[in-house]
């Protein structure tokens, strides 16, 4: 069938919204946030296009919206095209293996992109709104969603771990250090206490955590370890789930709720335990204390830490000094470019190491923002 074909344009199209290099420049760009409604909606009508196919042949209403959104498919396909051709042209060049600044100075200046910058966020709004429209109209026609179909929950988020590598990170000794003395630290009046690590994303708060938590005075301080990657999934059954299975290494998710609580009982009494509950969105002061009361099992230098971007998180854990973490110095943002973009001390040539020093300072001592023009020098020259 022919809209079988748009279907899997359709799902291909979808599938170029997650590029690294395209999240970046929409982010910079302002217009995150339109691409991701526009991403929205594309995955809402691709659960209905099968089934429009099959009523194409007796309304041709149908047929004319199937060539609606096919033309809108192929106009946004053509917009990634151009979004993607932008982070080509609008990075830094390296002829002959030496970097020169020819559009990096255009890259982050105030003027000349803004054109540019404008006519992309007027398509993409453009397109939005054509496809909501699209949308709407779908209603009318009462498709069916296929049953097979599994729509995008944009909301998944790349599930953290604790392996750290830590000859690759740079400018974290002093934080490391003071989280190592705050878990070590038995001077906290309950036998469990909380340490929230609050930072904005990219900052680099999982990373220092996995330093420290790994850290072998701190191994050898702790009887039990469980790292638990939350994100926005804050439902107390299924981060106890999640807490057990860190410390079992079992899937225990065919239990209730009640045989979990009694089981996390027994896997933390008498121990003293370390818990990482990494990127907690969760801000219901509710949903903590039910949270809280089942860790409470632990022996006196229990610690939990919470990573969040949210200092109402960091409040409803109870801690009035949470751990703010900062941004990384310049020179140390600077050696983090130079690592990544010329991967050795031999490339780091002096005209190289100039034009480095003006992007880093651009990046507020951010290390994802450091790292990820790091990465575009070596994706499109390297």
């Amino acid at each position: 069938m022919a809209e079988t074909f748009l279907f899997n344009i359709t799902d291909r199209v979808l599938g170029r919204f997650s590029s690294i290099a395209l999240e970046h420049i929409t982010s910079t760009w302002n217009t995150k946030s339109e691409v991701q409604k526009l991403q929205n909606t594309l995955s809402t009508i691709r659960a209905v296009i099968l089934d429009a196919d099959g009523q194409q042949a007796k309304k041709h209403e149908v047929r004319d919206w199937l060539e609606k959104l096919k033309d809108a498919v192929y106009e946004i396909d053509d917009l990634l095209d151009d979004l993607s051709t932008q982070v080509s042209q609008r990075n830094v060049e390296i002829c002959s293996g030496i970097l020169i600044l020819k559009k990096v100075r255009r890259f982050f200046s105030s003027s000349n992109p803004i054109a540019c910058r404008f006519k992309i966020a007027q398509r993409v709004k453009g397109l939005r709104q054509r496809l909501d429209e699209i949308a709407d109209d779908r209603t009318k026609f009462h498709f069916s969603e296929q049953a097979h179909f599994i729509p995008l929950d944009n909301n998944v988020k790349e599930q953290t771990h604790s392996f750290v590598r830590a000859s690759d990170i740079i400018g974290r000794d002093d934080d490391k250090e003071n989280i190592v003395q705050l878990l070590l630290s038995s001077k906290d009046e309950e036998d469990v206490s909380v340490i929230p690590v609050v930072g904005i994303g990219g900052l680099g708060k999982t990373t220092v955590v996995k330093l420290a938590y790994n850290d072998d005075r701190v191994v050898q301080s702790f009887d039990l370890g469980m790292w638990v990657s939350v994100s926005e999934d804050f439902g107390v059954v299924k981060v106890v789930e999640k807490i057990l299975k860190s410390a079992t290494g079992e899937n225990l998710a065919h239990l209730d709720m009640d045989q979990m609580q009694s089981r996390l009982a027994g896997v933390l009494n008498n121990k003293k335990y370390l818990l990482v509950l990494d990127d907690v969105w969760n801000e219901d002061r509710n949903k903590w204390m039910d949270l809280r009361e089942l860790l409470m099992n632990g022996l006196t230098g229990s610690k939990i830490i919470v990573t969040t971007r949210s200092k109402a998180v960091a409040l409803i854990t109870g801690t009035t000094c949470p751990y703010n973490l900062a941004g990384l110095s310049d020179d140390d943002c600077l050696s983090l470019f130079l690592k990544c973009a010329f991967r050795g001390p031999e490339n780091w040539l002096p005209n190289l190491v100039a034009i480095a020093k003006e992007i880093v300072k651009k990046c507020g001592g951010v290390p994802l923002a450091v790292k990820t023009f790091g990465w575009l020098v070596v994706y499109e020259y390297g």
